[in-house]
């Protein structure tokens, strides 16, 4: 039988603003160690995420539901058919029409439909 060891950090010291250790830099020193070692997370972290958006633009950063649209110049591009072709063949296709004038195709699920219907 396995044990689980759960770390619960207790320490309740308010993180101070980083705004205002950046504008007094030497506020740093009075800090705690816990403190330091806290913060040093937080950006850890937050510069992994500001890295990764900057990586990826922002018409492939996957959407919190993971199901990432494509525009329809993205189809267009990406499968090589025609605006054309895309808007007379659009009822069989999966999509959503937010409005009027906006067309959206789900990627996974369109890459499946061209997938079963090219030789």
């Amino acid at each position: 039988m396995r044990s689980t060891i759960n770390i619960v950090d207790h320490n309740t010291d308010p993180l101070p603003n980083l705004d205002v250790l950046l504008a007094n830099p030497d506020s740093v020193h009075g800090l705690s160690v816990t403190v330091c070692q806290r913060l040093l997370i937080q950006v850890g972290s937050l510069q992994t995420v500001l890295l990764s958006r900057l990586l990826i633009p922002p018409s492939q950063t996957p959407p919190p539901d993971g199901v990432l649209d494509l525009t329809v110049e993205e189809v267009v591009q990406k499968f090589g058919v025609t605006k054309a072709w895309l808007y007379r063949n659009k009822k069989h296709l999966p999509h959503s029409q937010p409005s009027r004038k906006v067309l959206l195709f789900p990627e996974q699920s369109l890459t499946r439909w061209f997938a079963t219907r090219k030789p």
